[in-house]
């Protein structure tokens, strides 16, 4: 039996992993000097960075999460946490969108906290999805 073949996708996959995995300064900090990938959630990196933060699923319909944005100040929260996810970065960062939400999802437009960025600060990056280079 392949290990991970009871999940009925690759999200529920590495959303269960995510909420398994414990990420902490200690575990950052064995990691220096190797090249090592984490896959973490937001709130697992608060206090944390590393030298490349990919930020993935930045679309609308998925972040900001729409079932926590009803009042001004759930709004708010969500952008605290993208704000938390952008600040993890030391030398790069990659912020990403996909088309769709979904396999065959209608298009989607990037989230409204990457419309908000001013222009000059990323460039779009040619890349399967929508991929942006903040500088």
């Amino acid at each position: 039996m392949e290990f991970g073949s009871h999940y009925t996708g690759l999200g529920d996959f590495l959303a269960e992993l995510a909420l398994l995995t414990s990420v902490d300064a200690e575990d950052v900090a064995a990691d220096e000097g190797r090249e090592t990938i984490k896959l973490t959630t937001i709130h697992q990196a608060k206090g944390l960075e590393w030298p490349v933060v990919f930020v993935i699923s930045l679309a609308e319909g998925s972040f900001p999460n729409p079932r926590t944005i009803y009042r001004q100040e759930d709004e708010e929260e969500e952008r605290r946490l993208f704000y938390v996810a952008v600040t993890r970065a030391k030398d790069h960062l990659y912020l990403c969108s996909p088309l769709t939400l979904g396999e065959h999802g209608p298009p989607v437009k990037p989230s409204r906290f990457i419309r908000e960025l001013p222009q000059h600060c990323f460039a779009k990056l040619p890349a399967p999805g929508v991929v942006y280079d903040y500088r």
